[in-house]
Parts: structure tokens; C-alpha cells; sequence
């Protein structure tokens, strides 16, 4: 009951602040930005902003490991942020008439397939980019299952997916199907998806601290000098390595504020940089286009507003990362931190930052991760004590006193202990359809080693509410068979 009051009184927002005057926005984006690693125990965060071919602001922000400070040039996991750049990738091609954005898969991996033969020979290039191919992690679990190593084997391995719809017909939010993207740019260019992006997409937008991965495996060879990635309980943040998966695609790109200024004066300014065109204006505004039915465009998400912008959010183990881009102001902002928690306050940043560029209110991120952290850490240690007082007193404890059962009438006594046998029991059901809750809500599949590092003050406290539950409901089941047994002979 404490825990649950406790995450209803914090999930109230945090007020507006003023609008930043144009002369000081800097202030107020840096003050911004370390508020909000103060609020959520992020130890380093990057940040750039521009404003269409131009950069205004790049600075590094606390600490990347150990003593090294968080610079400009510091490289990040960027996550899903990697889709654009996929997604760039296979529109060059389209530029060159190398691909075909509604020819099928199969015209570029004649192998391509999934446990549903013929409907997978529908699926398009579109729709890979557009997350409408019909796969989805409810078909294909793809993170709780074995890891490949390649990307050829990530595509083998989606012979075992399921459709659960149609191609084209519904979105379903699938880092697979940008991975299926990355081998059709590697069988059309005749290169490996990393060296294709290197020198196609890295190299001639001046993107010299970043480089891309297949796997996590390689990130201690590839980006030895990549800021050292954390997890958050309980208000505070621990280094942890990324755990092993595959990457290339959907998330293997390893970038600094400073590369990815670039990235983002380059999709402002219609596909080009410095005056070398890498996209067609079309290209980019195909990239920036949501299908038919849902917001996501080709590694964007296009979201309505006053003025409408365009946004990718990027969530690993030990990472987030956020990129928007407003082409009514031509201001984009990105900001990568080497942390993460599913709790984190950090989420909108980039958009608030943004709104404080154009002269913009501030929405405030909520109550941040200290709090929730030390919240959650209060009520599990009270909760534990005092149960734990209970049990050490089960010997003494009877079921109710003469008193209260004179008060109670016969009828409510099983009642209230129905009702106080299923509130001990509530965390060990939390825990148990956990997984399932989280892919109602998001259509998402996660296991519970995923979850538990996405969360593991809530899962401590979680599983410390259940052990203590189930302990003193089996000590009162115990006392009260001892009872019935006493009173019958």
C-alpha cells in the first residue's frame, strides 16, 4: 500500500517555468540539462543544438567514467537513434535507382523469409522503414531468444517469426526490420553494412568519432573511448557494460553531440552538408513522412504541434538518447547520456530543450529518478521492518482480540482476510504478469533480465514486498491450523 502511494503521489508533474529570453536560452539550456541530471542521477550527458546549417550550442556535461569529463567529442551508445542512419543508407540507394522502396524484400534477399512464407513475400522496403511489415516482437521475441553474431544471421534467424498482421496493414515498432534494412544495403552496395556507413554516410558528413556495430561485443574495439554506460536504483547510478546483443540496424551506432550536429544540419538543410548533397530534397522529406495511419516516418516519429516537429527516442541497458528536429524554426537539438532507468525524468529533454531555443515554455520532467529512488528505498525498508517485526512476533499473534471481534460482525471477518490475503499477495502477481503487462501497454516483449535492469529499485522493491508477504501470510496460515487443531482436541 506505501509503495503504491508513494509512485501515485510522484507521477504528479512538476509546474512550468518562465519562458527563456533569446539572450540568455544557453543559460537556460544548461541549466536545464544539469537539473535534470541532478534530478535523475545521470552522470554525463551530451548536447547540441542547431539551427539549420548552423551550430549553436555543443557542450559536454558531468562525467563519462572514472575521472574523464563529458566533452563534445565523447562518444555515446545512440541507441535507436541508429535508425536514421539506416534508414539515410537505403534512401541513397533509392536516389542511385539501386532500391526500389515498394519492391519486395525478396528482390534484394531472394532467402528472405518468415514462418509465414507467403505473406513475407509482400513485405516491402517501405514498409521495413515504416515498421508496417507485419513483424513484431509478439511474433518474435527477439530479444529474449539467442543473440546472432552477424547480420546475415539476424535475418536467418526471422524464419521463425510469426506475422501478426498483414504487410502493410498495422504498425508494429520492430527493431528486426531495420536490421533486414542493413543486409539490403550490404547485398545492393556489395559492402558490409558498417563499412557502407562509414564511408558513404560517417566520412562525408565529417562524423569522426563515430563508428557502428554489429554486436555489443565489439564496442570495447570499435569505441574504447565511449562514455562508460550506467544503470540507476534507488537514486543512484552504478556502472554496468551493456549486455550482449546484436545491434547493426536498429541500434549498433556509437556518436558524439558533435557528429551528430552534423547528421541533423544535414536533414535540416534537405540532404545537404557543407554544399556536398548526400539525400535528394525528396529523399529527405520521404525520410521525414509518416505512413498512412501512424506517426513514424523512416527513423523518425512525426508528432503534431504548435509547430509540428519530428523526434527518435534511443533506449538501451545502460543508455538513452533523444534527437528532434522542428523544419518550421530549422532547430534541432539531440542529447545522449550514459545511463537509463524506464523511470527516468529524462525523457523529453531534447523537446524542452528545443521549446527554450525558440523562446518556448519549460515543461518540467516530473520529480526524477533521486526521488522516486529514495521514495521506493524509504517504503521498502519500512515495509520490510515492519513485517519482518511482524514474523519475529507470530508466536504472540492471534486473529483479531476479543475487543475487535465483538465490533466485527461474523460475516465481514473472512471478507477482510480475503481482501488482506490478496494485498500480500499483490507484488508476487505484479512480479508474475509483469512482462505481460509491459507488452500491453507498449507491444513491446522484454524478459525479466531486460526488465529487471530497465528497473531494479522497482523489482527489489517489488520482490522484497513479495518475500515478506508470502512469509507472513504462511506464518499466519501456519498459527491459525495450529488453533484449529488445539481447539479440536
Amino acid at each position: 500500500m506505501l509503495l503504491l502511494v508513494a509512485l501515485v503521489a510522484l507521477a504528479v508533474p512538476a509546474p512550468r517555468a518562465a519562458a527563456a529570453s533569446p539572450a540568455d536560452w544557453r543559460a537556460e539550456v544548461d541549466a536545464l540539462v544539469e537539473a535534470a541530471m541532478e534530478a535523475n542521477a545521470v552522470p554525463g550527458v551530451a548536447v547540441a543544438v542547431v539551427r539549420g546549417s548552423d551550430v549553436l550550442h555543443v557542450r559536454g556535461y558531468g562525467t563519462a567514467g572514472g575521472d574523464r569529463g563529458v566533452s563534445p567529442d565523447t562518444p555515446f551508445l545512440a541507441a535507436s537513434l541508429s535508425k536514421s542512419f539506416t534508414a539515410t543508407a537505403v534512401l541513397q540507394l533509392a536516389d542511385e535507382g539501386r532500391v526500389e522502396l515498394d519492391a519486395p524484400v525478396r528482390r534484394y534477399l531472394p532467402g528472405f523469409t518468415t514462418a509465414d512464407a507467403d505473406r513475407s513475400g509482400r513485405i516491402t522496403v517501405r514498409q521495413l522503414l515504416n515498421h508496417t511489415s507485419g513483424m513484431a516482437d509478439t511474433g518474435f521475441a527477439e530479444r529474449t531468444l539467442p543473440q546472432p553474431d552477424s547480420v546475415p544471421e539476424r535475418v536467418a534467424s526471422l524464419r521463425a517469426a510469426r506475422l501478426v498482421s498483414d504487410p502493410g496493414e498495422e504498425f508494429h515498432y520492430f527493431n528486426p526490420n531495420y536490421a533486414v534494412l542493413a543486409r539490403i544495403v550490404e547485398v545492393v552496395s556489395g559492402r558490409p553494412f558498417d563499412e557502407y556507413l562509414s564511408t558513404r554516410v560517417l566520412d562525408p558528413l565529417g562524423m569522426t568519432a563515430t563508428t557502428s556495430v554489429v554486436t555489443t561485443g565489439q564496442l570495447d574495439e570499435r569505441a574504447p573511448d565511449r562514455a562508460r554506460g550506467h544503470v540507476v536504483a534507488f537514486g543512484r547510478a552504478f556502472g554496468h557494460d551493456e549486455p550482449a546483443g546484436y545491434l547493426a540496424g536498429s541500434g549498433g551506432v556509437v556518436t558524439s553531440a558533435s557528429d551528430m550536429a552534423n547528421l541533423l544540419r544535414m536533414q535540416l538543410d534537405e540532404g545537404l552538408f557543407e554544399g556536398r548533397r548526400l539525400l535528394s530534397a525528396e529523399a529527405v522529406a520521404l525520410l521525414h513522412t509518416p505512413a498512412s495511419g501512424s506517426d513514424y516516418a523512416m527513423g523518425w516519429v512525426a508528432r503534431e504541434g504548435e509547430p509540428d516537429w519530428l523526434e527518435h527516442t534511443g533506449v538501451l541497458t545502460t543508455a538513452y538518447a533523444e534527437q528532434v528536429l522542428v523544419p518550421a524554426t530549422g532547430v534541432g537539438v539531440v542529447v545522449l547520456t550514459n545511463s537509463n532507468h524506464a523511470l527516468s525524468g529524462m525523457a523529453g529533454l531534447a523537446h524542452r530543450i528545443a521549446s527554450t531555443v525558440q523562446g518556448g515554455q519549460l515543461q518540467g520532467g516530473g520529480p526524477g529518478l533521486r526521488v522516486i529512488g529514495y521514495s521506493l528505498l524509504a517504503v521498502t525498508v519500512l515495509a520490510a521492518g515492519l513485517r519482518s517485526w511482524r514474523l519475529a512476533r507470530i508466536r504472540r499473534w492471534r486473529p483479531g482480540n476479543r475487543r475487535s471481534r465483538r465490533r466485527l460482525p461474523r460475516w465481514t471477518r473472512w471478507p477482510l482476510w480475503s481482501v488482506w490475503t490478496l494485498w500480500m499477495l499483490a507484488p508476487v502477481a505484479v512480479l508474475a504478469a509483469l512482462p505481460r503487462l509491459t507488452t500491453a501497454f507498449s507491444d513491446r516483449v522484454f524478459g525479466y533480465r531486460q526488465l529487471f535492469w530497465a528497473m531494479p529499485d522497482v523489482f527489489v522493491a517489488l520482490a522484497v514486498a513479495a518475500l515478506t508477504g508470502v512469509s507472513l501470510l504462511v506464518a499466519r496460515g501456519v498459527v491459525l491450523l495450529r488453533m484449529r487443531r488445539g481447539s479440536r482436541s
